[in-house]
């Protein structure tokens, strides 16, 4: 196995992870694992981008440009996620204190009455 293939595994692995941690439920409130996986897909492109896999030299260096942009797509992506969750988050707690409030109306004019 040459250093090509483990680098090629590796970032097999990293795009795995980065399809399985957006999987587990409530991988929102566990914002650690989360974040060090947008590290590691930040690490895996700066590495494609300025070193590159060896046997892709030459003509084959858009390989390791487009593997890399692949790694920071993924990044912005998963942020948008988080985004989007943590904003669907928001609101469900929006409408709860909503619910909360109007038992304190419906309580204090019972208690009026």
């Amino acid at each position: 196995m040459t250093q090509s293939d483990l680098i090629l595994f590796a970032a097999v692995a990293v795009l795995a992870s980065n399809h399985a941690v957006l999987r587990i439920p409530g991988w929102v409130e566990r914002v650690w694992l989360f974040w060090s996986v947008q590290l590691l897909n930040l690490g895996a492109a700066c590495y494609l981008i300025i070193v590159g896999i060896p046997e892709f030299r030459g003509t084959m260096t858009i390989a390791n440009w487009m593997l890399g942009l692949l790694f920071i797509f993924h990044t912005v992506s998963n942020n948008r996620r988080l985004q989007r969750a943590m904003k669907a988050g928001r609101r469900r707690s929006d409408a709860d204190e909503e619910e909360n409030r109007a038992r304190i109306r419906a309580a204090l004019k019972a208690g009026e009455e």
